[in-house]
């Protein structure tokens, strides 16, 4: 058994999937919520009192976190720029990409301290599989003996009763389409092009987008229709929704009904929604996708005709589609859900003797 702590800025207001889709504490929200279904994890504290609800604080949280409980528990933090001087865990776990880390400056003492006195006890993971560029980074100033592949807790489990095909959604997935409408804008009507004919061959299929703004639907609707690469779709604009700020609850169940996802970059979460989903999508990140290294990973450079060739291919074959679609499925199961983080975790911890 083991208790984890995990650092939070900001309070949690209400349940750990009402916080907005575009939160920076996304995943470590998603871990809470990993270790509280965790049986080898018998607590989980915050390092400051973070739960503002106590009627709906599950009982393995804890909303206080003293001195005696700190020793006794493993601290996962979001990089050592975040670290508090007065917080002396068991054990130190950095989700930390590299970006940021400062060995000759502001991180320097710190590093020391955790050479000198957390020596075997300290870990500083990279969150996607096969990010070697990153690992190999990281490991140069931290050392490679101090540096694992953690897998981000980014789904709570794998959905494999539908079959998306004949669902009725086409998602533009990652915030600001308005953003990239202005500073991509051939490639942005292309692909927005393409939507409009769906839209047209189907009368009952939708298209919907996250926006990443704030404001009502209706605001953000009247400045996606202000841009004159929309002019085809103005036809269909009661099938067309731009959704600000949201909850990732309500992100969940937009990914639950579509079909198929269109955009500029799909890396990140998008990608592994996708999978939790079994939805297929074509590759426009090869370098920085958390699922590259599925075995039927399709890629296509955004600016290039061949996105669009394949995007077309997924959306009008089948068998394709379920092919393509049940690889990221697996493959995200493998790696990327909230058992599959636990178990990573908890082999890393016992490795350092950490358990």
């Amino acid at each position: 058994m083991v208790k984890m702590a995990i650092h939070l800025s900001c309070a949690i207001k209400d349940t750990l999937r009402s916080n907005s889709f575009f939160s920076e504490l996304r995943w470590e929200y998603n871990a809470i919520e990993a270790f509280l279904e965790c049986p080898e994890i018998s607590q989980i504290a915050t390092t400051i009192p973070q739960w503002e609800s106590p009627l709906i604080m599950p009982t393995k949280y804890r909303n206080d976190f003293p001195a005696k409980e700190q020793k006794e528990s493993i601290l996962l933090i979001q990089g050592p720029w975040e670290y508090n001087h007065n917080i002396n865990p068991k054990g130190w776990i950095f989700n930390c990409y590299a970006a940021g880390l400062d060995t000759e400056g502001s991180h320097k003492d710190f590093l020391h301290y955790l050479k000198t006195d957390y020596s075997g006890k300290y870990i500083f993971t990279t969150g996607w599989v096969g990010t070697d560029s990153k690992f190999d980074h990281l490991a140069a100033m931290v050392g490679e003996e101090n540096v694992e592949v953690l897998p981000v807790p980014a789904v709570p489990n794998i959905i494999y009763s539908a079959d998306h095909f004949n669902a009725k959604i086409i998602l533009w997935p990652q915030k600001g389409i308005t953003s990239d409408m202005q500073y991509h804008p051939e490639e942005s009507k292309r692909i927005l092009d393409w939507v409009a004919s769906k839209l047209e061959q189907s009368p009952d299929l939708e298209f919907r987008a996250f926006s990443g703004l704030n404001g009502s639907i209706d605001s953000i609707a009247k400045e996606f229709f202000s841009f004159s690469m929309t002019e085809k779709l103005k036809s269909f604009a009661n099938r067309i929704t731009l959704y600000p700020l949201i909850d990732w609850s309500k992100v969940l169940e937009i990914y639950s009904q579509t079909k198929i996802i269109v955009s500029l970059c799909n890396s990140g979460g998008s990608a592994l929604e996708c999978g939790m989903y079994g939805i297929p999508f074509v590759g426009t990140s090869a370098n920085c996708n958390p699922i590259k290294q599925a075995n039927k990973f399709i890629f296509a450079e955004w600016a290039s005709s061949d996105y669009l060739t394949l995007l077309e291919k997924l959306f009008s074959d089948h068998d394709c589609y379920r092919m393509i679609g049940d690889s990221y499925r697996d493959f995200t199961a493998k790696h990327y859900t909230y058992s599959a983080f636990c178990d990573k975790l908890l082999k890393i911890l016992a490795k350092r003797n950490l358990l």
